[in-house]
């Protein structure tokens, strides 16, 4: 199943190992493309904030953010990057009140859960009606290429990797009462080799057209207010 703290083990040297151009990608979409410029006086959760780029581009834009992950060792990288409020705990358990954030941000987060339709349900609980959820995760549909990464020592991350299908992930958060706004796909094909990634930069137009048939999707919703 994959080691659930692993990302907490590598804390330190997990911002030498990800890859930029998929980092920069994510916050291009989630920043530039789903939510507002300005978000003065909006509460976000950053829900498994990894090292904090998330939760720093959120607070340079106005918003008061709780940045939240599994361990301690994330949240001192977070407290490296910006002043945010900062929380150790699970996604699928949020100790946080019913309708408690304006903003539920989740990347790459719910693909490492045992449980991901249980981890989307309390990130939903916890958005306000009327509030955003905006996601991001890989697409099952490209599981093979992990699998076969992994069997050759291509991918130097153990986690718990239980990827869900695009179609499902809308099927939930449909089931739980949020309006999907956008749906799009990112990453025509694996992102790993620097000189392909113009190309894919430029695939990423496609993106709501073959929204369930690349490499990552990425959705924003609003909780419906009955």
């Amino acid at each position: 199943m994959g080691d659930r703290l692993f990302y907490e083990r590598i804390a330190e040297v997990w911002d030498v190992r990800m890859n930029r151009y998929d980092l920069e990608r994510r916050l291009d979409l989630i920043f530039d493309t789903f939510l507002p410029r300005d978000l003065t006086g909006c509460r976000l959760l950053d829900a498994g904030c990894g090292t904090g780029h998330f939760s720093r581009r959120a607070s340079a834009a106005g918003a008061t953010v709780v940045s939240m992950d599994l361990g301690v060792a994330l949240l001192q990288r977070v407290g490296e990057k910006c002043d945010t409020l900062r929380c150790a705990a699970d996604v699928t358990e949020l100790p946080f009140a019913t309708e408690s954030f304006d903003v539920v941000l989740s990347s790459e987060v719910l693909e490492h859960l045992e449980y991901p339709r249980s981890g989307l349900l309390e990130l939903v609980r916890v958005a306000r009606r009327d509030g955003h959820l905006v996601l991001t995760t890989p697409n099952r549909l490209w599981y093979p290429a992990l699998w076969i990464a992994q069997r050759l020592g291509l991918r130097a991350y153990h986690g718990i990797e239980n990827w869900v299908w695009p179609r499902e992930l809308v099927g939930w958060c449909r089931e739980f009462s949020v309006e999907i706004e956008s749906v799009r796909g990112f990453h025509l094909f694996p992102f790993q080799l620097g000189w392909t990634q113009g190309l894919l930069r430029r695939a990423d137009g496609l993106g709501v057209l073959l929204q369930y048939g690349m490499v990552n999707v990425a959705l924003v919703g609003r909780k419906r207010p009955w």
